[in-house]
């Protein structure tokens, strides 16, 4: 979807590299060749789509090693909590996409203020999405009872809901958000720079 979206936009992909996502505790992997590849090819902007944030974090912490060769545009996972408190300085000024950015609505920043006064700490962006994934399947069960294919058609029929994440609306195919936003990373935190929304179909 990535390269389908650069080609759209009149991009050349010039190189595609991947790697296996490693079992939990193995130690960090070697991605400098990958990177010079990339570098070697040319490349201006290099899009990172790393599902595991400790991956995301050692890719980090290897492009600074060699200099920054091209542009970091980072999934997720590059900006999230725990990818950045182990990337640390290597992350400072790096872009990503971010499916939400802490405080950035009123909803969001009430959930916020509520987790910190009953746990004394900032919340883990991740716990959002098991929030509102409950709070949406509850509203489905009071509307739906408990058939579970009456929930899923619950769930589907959903419009305007108001998450911690954003506003969801339901496609038959099951996406709900459509919101994304662009981030720098500044001082260990995600920073907005720019929302952009497309229309549920």
């Amino acid at each position: 979807m990535v390269e389908q979206g650069a080609k759209e936009r009149g991009l050349t992909i010039v190189r595609r590299e991947k790697y296996t996502t490693l079992p939990a505790g193995e130690p960090e992997k070697e991605y400098t060749a990958k990177l010079l590849s990339l570098k070697e090819s040319g490349a201006e902007v290099m899009v990172l789509y790393a599902s595991m944030m400790r991956e995301a974090a050692w890719v980090q912490r290897q492009y600074r090693q060699l200099g920054s060769p091209f542009k970091y545009l980072g999934s997720p996972v590059s900006q999230m909590k725990l990818t950045l408190a182990e990337s640390k300085e290597a992350a400072e000024g790096l872009l990503a996409i971010a499916d939400f950015v802490p405080g950035q609505s009123d909803v969001n920043k009430k959930f916020g203020e509520a987790y910190k006064k009953e746990y004394n700490e900032e919340y883990e962006p991740l716990s959002v999405w098991v929030y509102d994934a409950l709070n949406i399947l509850v509203e489905a069960i009071k509307t739906a009872g408990e058939d579970r294919a009456k929930i899923r058609e619950a769930i589907l029929a959903l419009k305007g809901y108001q998450g911690v994440l954003g506003t969801f609306s339901f496609t038959p195919n099951g996406d709900g958000l459509h919101e994304v936003s662009v981030v720098q990373i500044e001082q260990g935190k995600p920073r907005l720079l720019k929302s952009v929304r497309v229309e549920a179909k």
